[in-house]
């Protein structure tokens, strides 16, 4: 469907964005651009039948921001993703995909949760905030009053720059591929489960929680944690 920009946004109550059904064809599925948005309310973006890339300048919602992807965000080749600016909500931040796709947010405020779930099997990156571990300068992430929490099965790397959260933290993903974050914050638990193959890395800058716990699986990576405060650490690998 090729490349379709929509400019900057605004509504005073809610913002719902349906994509239409590109049939499974990743060929059809083309591209959506959107500017910087602002809603009195929830923003909703449902991508369920589109196989396409979704990139949002920003967000501010006075609301929660729900975004949901279907089965054809990476089925049948296609090679869909989702990346966004920087996005503010006095709710929650949900994101919630079939299977797994590209994800690349500079980040996240949320008044309340932040929860990522990818359902399915697949592959595919999770990038948020920016990193660049080569000069150890990062910015951005996640910041959360409430918890956060990603989950799924899905293969790919987890680049997390900062993640701060009041309530909790917890990282639960299946699938192989490396996992490297700068800061985890938290002044509640945080929890850690994550496989790890033979050539890719867990590495930590710096852990804090009431209780840290991070599981590693069967593989045999390597693991780095540099800085660990907790009043309770379980590793197990």
């Amino acid at each position: 469907y090729g490349f379709n920009p929509i400019n900057d946004f605004s509504a005073g109550g809610n913002f719902t964005l349906s994509m239409g059904d590109s049939a499974g064809d990743p060929n059809r599925s083309g591209s959506i651009v959107l500017g910087q948005g602002q809603t009195g309310g929830n923003f909703t973006l449902d991508a369920g039948s589109f196989g396409g890339i979704i990139t949002i300048q920003g967000i501010t919602a006075g609301g929660s921001i729900f975004t949901s992807f279907g089965n054809y965000n990476q089925g049948l080749g296609g090679a869909g993703g989702f990346s966004a600016g920087h996005v503010s909500t006095v709710g929650d931040f949900i994101y919630d995909a079939v299977l797994a796709q590209n994800v690349n947010i500079a980040g996240v405020s949320a008044g309340n949760n932040v929860s990522m779930h990818t359902q399915g099997d697949g592959s595919g990156n999770i990038v948020l905030g920016t990193s660049n571990r080569y000069w150890n300068t990062y910015s951005g992430g996640v910041t959360a009053w409430g918890t956060f929490s990603l989950a799924g099965n899905n293969s790919g790397d987890i680049e997390l720059a900062n993640v701060k959260a009041s309530a909790g933290i917890t990282v639960n993903v299946a699938g192989s591929g490396s996992i490297h974050a700068n800061v985890l914050e938290t002044g509640g638990a945080l929890f850690i489960e994550k496989t790890i193959g033979g050539n890719e890395t867990a590495i930590f800058n710096y852990l804090s929680g009431d209780v840290v716990s991070i599981t590693l699986g069967a593989g045999s990576g390597h693991v780095s944690a540099v800085n660990v405060s907790t009043r309770d650490f379980t590793f197990d690998a």
